[in-house]
């Protein structure tokens, strides 16, 4: 995760911001404010079984509902 951390954050990962809060703050709760009304949903069309999506969502993220290939069989 460090190396994720450097390759979003840039130099501000050396004071241990991690590339979950930067983008909450720098970019998700921005776009909540604007679309309040909507809400915000992930779009997942990664590979994988979708444990960092999971995860996000574990940590609060606020994000109603989440799209994607391996979800989309669940509904």
């Amino acid at each position: 995760m460090k190396h994720l951390d450097r390759l979003v954050v840039g130099k501000e990962a050396a004071l241990g911001i991690t590339w979950e809060t930067y983008f909450l703050d720098k970019r998700l709760l921005p776009l909540l404010e604007k679309k309040k009304s909507e809400g915000l949903f992930f779009l997942s069309v990664g590979r994988g079984d979708g444990a960092v999506v999971e995860h996000l969502i574990r940590r609060g993220w606020p994000v109603g509902r989440v799209v994607g290939p391996n979800m989309m069989s669940n509904s």
